[in-house]
């Protein structure tokens, strides 16, 4: 039969006797009064109690904090084995070593552009002379591609540019004219 999952600690009688009159021993104390050792459980981790009393049915003299009496008192959860950590890491490894493998686009991405060249408003309200680009970016798949990367060169120097929302728009302003 196994271990019993919750055990509890309880002292229907407790002794009156004074821990500090009684002989100290390899356990805790011995009781001249009972005649018996009195092991001190005060120290002890809800683990050890556990081991302890799941595997001894019978009478046993203690000293115990309040916390550890009349509540449940469980195992601890284990950690997993090795062999157990072992095949998980296996596993794993087979699993991405089997996944398919990613390629790049094989064309590039169309894009929807049009330039205006109607003067952008600020946000003062003052009007600016720039023009703007907006555009949407898609895949072959007409599906809008996000945090694509727009760049306007203007003689191979780069003077302005955008990402890509989550629908694949984009604008790109101000812009001078032309």
């Amino acid at each position: 039969m196994g271990k019993p999952k919750n055990i509890t600690i309880e002292i229907p009688q407790p002794c009156h006797q004074d821990w500090g009159q009684m002989l100290p021993s390899a356990q805790g104390r011995f009781c001249n009064n009972c005649q018996k050792e009195v092991i001190d459980f005060t120290l002890w981790s809800d683990a050890r109690l556990y081991q302890f009393f799941a595997g001894n049915n019978g009478h046993v003299c203690g000293r115990f904090l309040t916390t550890q009496v009349g509540r449940g008192i469980s195992l601890p959860p284990q950690p997993h084995s090795r062999l157990y950590r072992i095949a998980i890491a296996m596993g794993l490894t087979l699993l991405f070593t089997q996944a398919g493998s990613a390629s790049a686009q094989s064309r590039a991405p169309m894009a929807q552009q049009n330039a205006v060249g109607r003067p952008v408003e600020k946000k003062d309200g003052a009007e600016s002379n720039g023009g703007c680009i907006r555009g949407t970016i898609v895949d072959n798949k007409k599906e809008p591609l996000i945090n694509a990367s727009i760049r306007v060169l203007q003689g191979g120097k780069m003077v302005a540019g955008a990402i890509t929302d989550y629908d694949g728009r984009y604008i790109v302003t101000p812009l001078d004219p032309g």
